[in-house]
Protein backbone atom coordinates (compact mmCIF):
# COMPACT_ATOMS: atom_id res chain seq x y z
CA UNK A 1 0.00 0.00 0.00
CA UNK A 2 1.43 3.43 -0.56
CA UNK A 3 2.05 6.53 1.33
CA UNK A 4 0.02 9.41 -0.21
CA UNK A 5 0.93 13.14 1.01
CA UNK A 6 -1.18 16.14 0.91
CA UNK A 7 0.15 19.06 -0.95
CA UNK A 8 -0.30 22.87 -0.34
CA UNK A 9 -3.27 22.72 -2.55
CA UNK A 10 -5.30 20.06 -0.91
CA UNK A 11 -4.40 17.23 -3.73
CA UNK A 12 -3.33 14.50 -2.64
CA UNK A 13 -0.33 12.55 -4.56
CA UNK A 14 1.82 9.86 -4.35
CA UNK A 15 5.75 11.17 -3.46
CA UNK A 16 7.98 11.10 -5.77
CA UNK A 17 11.73 11.35 -5.11
CA UNK A 18 11.33 15.30 -6.29
CA UNK A 19 8.67 15.46 -3.67
CA UNK A 20 9.91 14.37 -0.79
CA UNK A 21 13.64 16.35 -1.51
CA UNK A 22 11.12 19.49 -1.54
CA UNK A 23 9.47 18.29 1.42
CA UNK A 24 13.16 17.43 3.23
CA UNK A 25 14.58 20.80 2.24
CA UNK A 26 11.34 22.68 3.18
CA UNK A 27 11.59 21.00 6.75
CA UNK A 28 15.36 21.77 6.91
CA UNK A 29 15.30 25.53 5.69
CA UNK A 30 12.57 25.95 8.47
CA UNK A 31 14.49 24.49 11.01
CA UNK A 32 18.00 26.40 10.38
CA UNK A 33 15.53 29.71 9.77
CA UNK A 34 14.02 28.81 13.40
CA UNK A 35 17.42 28.79 14.73
CA UNK A 36 18.46 32.17 13.56
CA UNK A 37 15.59 33.71 14.90
CA UNK A 38 15.84 32.05 18.16
CA UNK A 39 19.47 32.86 17.93
CA UNK A 40 18.90 36.60 17.45
CA UNK A 41 16.02 36.65 20.32
CA UNK A 42 18.86 35.16 22.92
CA UNK A 43 21.22 37.95 21.70
CA UNK A 44 18.96 40.73 22.11
CA UNK A 45 17.96 39.10 25.51
CA UNK A 46 21.82 38.48 26.63
CA UNK A 47 22.31 42.14 25.67
CA UNK A 48 19.16 43.28 27.70
CA UNK A 49 20.24 41.71 31.03
CA UNK A 50 23.54 41.37 31.06
CA UNK A 51 24.35 44.98 31.36
CA UNK A 52 21.98 45.30 34.58
CA UNK A 53 24.14 42.74 36.43
CA UNK A 54 27.17 44.43 35.39
CA UNK A 55 26.22 47.90 36.21
CA UNK A 56 24.94 46.74 39.45
CA UNK A 57 28.11 44.82 40.76
CA UNK A 58 30.18 47.72 39.06
CA UNK A 59 28.22 50.42 41.60
CA UNK A 60 29.21 48.17 44.50
CA UNK A 61 32.14 47.52 44.29
CA UNK A 62 33.85 51.01 42.72
CA UNK A 63 30.53 53.55 43.81
CA UNK A 64 30.81 56.71 41.70
CA UNK A 65 33.25 55.56 39.18
CA UNK A 66 32.54 56.22 35.52
CA UNK A 67 31.28 52.53 34.58
CA UNK A 68 33.87 50.95 31.72
CA UNK A 69 32.73 50.20 28.74
CA UNK A 70 30.54 46.61 27.84
CA UNK A 71 30.66 44.73 24.96
CA UNK A 72 28.65 41.32 24.80
CA UNK A 73 28.83 38.75 21.86
CA UNK A 74 29.16 35.12 21.54
CA UNK A 75 32.83 33.84 22.46
CA UNK A 76 33.79 30.47 22.02
CA UNK A 77 36.17 29.75 24.60
CA UNK A 78 35.74 32.12 27.25
CA UNK A 79 33.24 33.83 29.83
CA UNK A 80 34.76 36.79 29.54
CA UNK A 81 38.08 39.33 28.96
CA UNK A 82 39.37 42.58 30.46
CA UNK A 83 40.81 45.03 28.58
CA UNK A 84 41.89 47.41 31.80
CA UNK A 85 44.16 49.76 29.83
CA UNK A 86 41.01 50.32 27.25
CA UNK A 87 38.45 50.22 30.32
CA UNK A 88 36.71 47.42 28.16
CA UNK A 89 35.26 44.28 29.74
CA UNK A 90 34.21 42.08 27.13
CA UNK A 91 31.29 39.17 28.99
CA UNK A 92 29.25 35.72 26.66
CA UNK A 93 26.16 36.38 25.85
CA UNK A 94 25.66 32.74 26.45
CA UNK A 95 25.98 33.49 30.50
CA UNK A 96 22.29 33.67 30.54
CA UNK A 97 22.31 29.99 30.07
CA UNK A 98 24.61 29.46 33.47
CA UNK A 99 23.06 30.06 36.81
CA UNK A 100 22.57 33.84 38.14
CA UNK A 101 25.14 32.99 40.71
CA UNK A 102 27.92 32.34 38.07
CA UNK A 103 26.96 35.46 35.85
CA UNK A 104 27.41 37.53 39.07
CA UNK A 105 30.80 35.52 39.73
CA UNK A 106 32.19 35.97 35.82
CA UNK A 107 30.96 40.11 36.02
CA UNK A 108 32.66 39.99 39.60
CA UNK A 109 35.81 38.71 38.27
CA UNK A 110 36.28 40.57 34.77
CA UNK A 111 35.76 44.11 37.19
CA UNK A 112 38.51 42.76 39.51
CA UNK A 113 40.61 42.66 36.41
CA UNK A 114 40.65 46.70 36.66
CA UNK A 115 42.56 46.52 39.67
CA UNK A 116 44.98 43.32 39.38
CA UNK A 117 45.87 42.40 35.97
CA UNK A 118 46.62 39.16 36.98
CA UNK A 119 45.22 35.84 38.75
CA UNK A 120 47.61 36.45 42.08
CA UNK A 121 46.41 36.31 45.30
CA UNK A 122 45.42 40.05 45.63
CA UNK A 123 43.01 39.83 42.86
CA UNK A 124 41.28 36.48 44.48
CA UNK A 125 41.05 38.29 47.72
CA UNK A 126 39.56 41.10 45.65
CA UNK A 127 37.37 38.80 44.52
CA UNK A 128 36.53 37.04 47.48
CA UNK A 129 35.17 40.43 49.08
CA UNK A 130 32.66 40.51 47.10
CA UNK A 131 31.81 36.54 46.41
CA UNK A 132 32.86 34.65 49.29
CA UNK A 133 31.87 31.22 47.55
CA UNK A 134 33.59 32.10 44.26
CA UNK A 135 35.09 28.88 44.07
CA UNK A 136 32.20 26.81 44.31
CA UNK A 137 30.79 28.90 41.84
CA UNK A 138 33.58 28.23 39.38
CA UNK A 139 33.35 24.58 40.24
CA UNK A 140 29.70 24.99 39.09
CA UNK A 141 30.41 26.96 35.86
CA UNK A 142 32.87 24.60 35.02
CA UNK A 143 30.10 22.16 34.35
CA UNK A 144 28.69 24.49 31.37
CA UNK A 145 32.02 24.80 29.35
Amino acid sequence: RGVRLKTPDGMQTRPTADRVKEAVFSIIQFEVEGRRVLDRWFSAKAKFEIPIVYKRWHEIMFPGSPLPALTIRRMRSRWGSCNAAKRRITLNEYLLKVPPACLDYIVVHELAHLVHANHGSDFYRLVGQYIPDWKERLKLLRRFE
